[in-house]
């Protein structure tokens, strides 16, 4: 993280990133001061100055001047999206969750250049095709089992027994049903029945071009975990009540911010695991939330740094593409 910031405000002050910063920065207003006494003196004081701004209308500066980044922006106010990063091994994969955290342009994107997958979509700058939407080489699948893994995690650390992927789950109704839950929960508290889980992740803003959110939808916050919650419902609650089964809906978005269920149904594994002790309660949301959001972040920013490597990679393959102008001006720097 040190050396990405001084990377990034390299050619300006910046004493607060190297050793003794703080008295540098003392000696250098006092000398400033004595060698120029009739100058005024402006001391801004920074404190907590984020957490001081009026969210409401930065907001709605978002909503009115950048329309396409507001359902995105307000996603990642969610109490579950505050702990969103994973520091990463390296700066790459640190800078791609930072840049999807932000609504900026990945550093691996190449203007112009198209998936690999089905569709054959011409790649949108932000990632989101390739984070959320893109089943090519496996990575959304990727991300969907760690977070299979992790609520499992959460689950087993409450006491709560829990089985991936249960064969045979819904063949007393039908014995020719193949299909599996992503989680079968036996004892959850709450439930006499055993629950059956299904994880979604899903995006907020739209991955292709040519669909947009109208001005209502951008500002529901949730409305496409909300969408995705109904659609899994309405695929599976039928068949798990026919088999004497609850269903649960595990919905994520790709900012980290949770449905309102999702988040219920964790935190009461969360209050069985804490044993009515408030403090104890409030340390493992915390870790299990963070958890939960690194695991996610972690997968998305690999999924489109990996996929991009081989966009990009098969770029070179393309007759003349060394003539191309989208080629020339992103690679005018190499010499």
């Amino acid at each position: 993280m040190k050396d990405l910031s001084r990377e990034h405000f390299k050619g300006f002050l910046q004493f607060c990133m190297e050793k003794n910063g703080c008295e540098k920065i003392v000696h250098l207003f006092r000398v400033g001061i004595e060698q120029n006494p009739d100058y005024d003196t402006f001391l801004m004081d920074g404190e907590n100055a984020f957490n001081r701004l009026c969210r409401a209308a930065a907001l709605k500066e978002v909503r009115d001047h950048f329309p396409a980044g507001f359902p995105f922006l307000r996603a990642i106010y969610g109490v579950a999206s505050s702990a969103w990063h994973h520091g990463g091994e390296n700066n790459i994969e640190f800078r791609s969750q930072l840049c999807y955290r932000m609504f900026v342009k990945q550093p691996c994107h190449i203007v112009g250049s198209k998936c690999s997958c089905k569709s054959r979509p011409v790649l949108d700058e932000l990632g989101h095709h390739l984070a959320t939407a893109c089943a090519k080489g496996g990575y959304r699948n990727a991300t969907h089992t760690a977070l299979e893994y992790t609520c499992k995690d959460l689950l087993n650390c409450a006491g709560i027994m829990t089985r991936r992927e249960e064969v045979g789950c819904f063949r007393g109704a039908n014995e020719n049903n193949n299909q599996r839950p992503d989680l079968s929960i036996y004892n959850m508290p709450q439930n006499d029945k055993k629950v059956v889980a299904d994880i979604m992740v899903t995006c907020p803003v739209p991955v292709r071009f040519t669909t947009a959110l109208s001005v209502n939808q951008a500002k529901k916050a949730g409305r496409a975990a909300e969408i995705a919650h109904r659609f899994k419902n309405n695929k599976y609650t039928g068949i798990a009540n026919a088999n004497d089964l609850e269903f649960q809906a595990l919905i994520f978005e790709s900012t980290g911010r949770l449905h309102p269920m999702c988040e219920k149904f964790l935190k009461l594994a969360i209050t069985k695991m804490s044993e009515g002790n408030n403090k104890m309660s409030s340390i493992f949301t915390n870790f299990w939330m963070s958890r939960i959001s690194c695991a996610l972040q972690k997968c998305i920013s690999g999924a489109i740094l990996n996929r991009s490597n081989v966009i990009n990679g098969n770029l070179v393959h393309e007759t003349n593409y060394e003539f191309s102008r989208s080629f020339m001006i992103d690679h005018d720097h190499i010499n």
